[in-house]
């Protein structure tokens, strides 16, 4: 199998891609969950093959798709996968108030491991059930981990859980600093929960050159200060 280049850059601007080409082309956007990594050439060559053929008509499921997901389940995690349990689903929100709603009833709790993807906040409680949120615990070595003796707490009073994971500023501020000043854009964390709070959420899914620049933009605003 031919081995991907993860180190390839390549350009994205005007495409009419929102995560480069929202902001000006001295800023590296490392916000949007959107990856710079190419598709591997087998998807590209298939795309093409199946466009090239010129009529996009009805298909039909002949269940090549649900049984890929079951080798990759199978293969990756060790998981045995009924056919039958793979459905289609518009995208992963919808997904996910599918199960909120097959699983819970209004007024039920829903546990949620904080900082967690912004539309947790809203799905939620426009479903008419209740967040838990686990906090991570902050290190005397500055990392963080799960509080899994309050996780417990919570699940405790759970019907079903989503799991999904110093410069003195304000948060718009912080995110309107390395904007302007590192001309690195990224999502202010208080928009995926409590734990966001005072942190930015920077994409690296980008080759290593790409993060490095973006650091060392930002290593040199903060010395700047």
């Amino acid at each position: 199998m031919k081995k991907h280049n993860f180190d390839e850059l390549v350009n994205r601007r005007g495409t009419e891609c929102k995560k480069w080409d929202t902001y000006a082309d001295d800023v590296l956007p490392m916000w949007i969950a959107d990856t710079d990594f190419k598709c591997p050439q087998p998807v590209i060559d298939a795309m093409v093959k199946r466009a090239q053929h010129g009529i996009y008509g009805y298909p039909v499921n002949v269940k090549t798709f649900e049984q890929s997901i079951i080798n990759w389940q199978k293969k990756r995690f060790g998981w045995d996968v009924d056919l039958n349990w793979v459905e289609y689903t518009p995208a992963v929100i919808p997904a996910i108030i599918y199960a909120m709603q097959a699983f819970t009833q209004p007024g039920d709790n829903i546990v949620v491991q904080m900082p967690a993807y912004h539309p947790f906040h809203a799905i939620i409680p426009n479903s008419g059930r209740h967040i838990l949120g686990n906090k991570l615990i902050l290190q005397e070595n500055g990392s963080y981990d799960i509080d899994f003796a309050n996780l417990e707490e919570l699940l405790s009073q759970k019907r079903t859980s989503l799991n999904c994971q110093e410069l003195n500023m304000a948060p718009e501020d912080l995110q309107k600093f390395f904007l302007e000043q590192a001309k690195v854009a990224m999502n202010e964390g208080s928009a995926f929960g409590p734990g966001g709070v005072g942190f930015m959420r920077m994409n690296i899914a980008c080759p290593r050159s790409r993060l490095v620049e973006a650091l060392d933009r930002m290593e040199a605003a903060i010395n700047k200060l």
